[in-house]
């Protein structure tokens, strides 16, 4: 009857930490996801201003600067 009880008392918890477990996830999902959107959209903020950047290249053997439009 004692060991019964314990078992009892163990699927409990179990489930307690399985709910608890499944309560957690979404969010977390979420969280990731939009994580995810962030860097990409930093990424292609990166590539287009290092595109802007390199429009004011500085011919540094001549010391002035120089404007492409490639």
């Amino acid at each position: 009857m004692w060991s019964s009880r314990l078992v009892s008392r163990d699927i409990a918890q179990l489930e307690t930490a399985i709910h608890a477990l499944d309560q957690s996830s979404p969010p977390k999902a979420a969280l990731a996801e939009q994580a995810w959107a962030a860097s990409t959209t930093l990424s292609e903020q990166a590539r287009r201003l290092a595109s802007d950047v390199n429009f004011f290249r500085m011919d540094t053997e001549v010391g002035e600067a120089s404007f492409s439009r490639s």
